[in-house]
């Protein structure tokens, strides 16, 4: 979790990148957000990670641990 101080620059941080992930039946959003050197991942019911270094690690993260939910939401919509 981040650090209380950190609040206010995380709401402000863009949004770089989002994913649908799908856990149990409902659909929830994974954010990458930050600014160059400090980068964030947050996706619903689960720990914020980070800072990454970089937009490619970010990224790189969430779709290694997120990759079976963001395959299940992809999956629910094709049908």
């Amino acid at each position: 979790m981040l650090a209380p101080c950190s609040d206010a620059w995380w709401s402000d941080s863009p949004e770089e990148r989002s994913y649908t992930g799908l856990g149990g039946k409902d659909e929830y959003s994974i954010l990458i957000m930050g600014i160059p050197g400090a980068y964030f991942v947050a996706a619903a019911e689960f720990n914020d990670e980070g800072p990454f270094a970089s937009l490619d690690d970010a990224i790189a993260w969430a779709e290694c641990n997120y990759s079976e939910h963001i395959a299940r939401a992809a999956a629910e919509r094709e049908e």
